[in-house]
């Protein structure tokens, strides 16, 4: 998935057809897809 597709989604889903993200999303979208990265890596290291 590529960063315009990310951000197309993202403007969808905040109807915001500007191009600019609200603070909260650019805080928040980074700390969740490396948590969800990290619990993923340990995932595979247990098997």
């Amino acid at each position: 998935m590529s960063i315009k597709s990310v951000k197309e989604i993202v403007r969808k889903k905040t109807g915001n057809n500007t191009g600019k993200m609200s603070l909260g999303t650019v805080l928040i979208v980074p700390f969740v897809v490396q948590i969800f990265a990290a619990v993923g890596i340990v995932g595979l290291s247990v098997i």
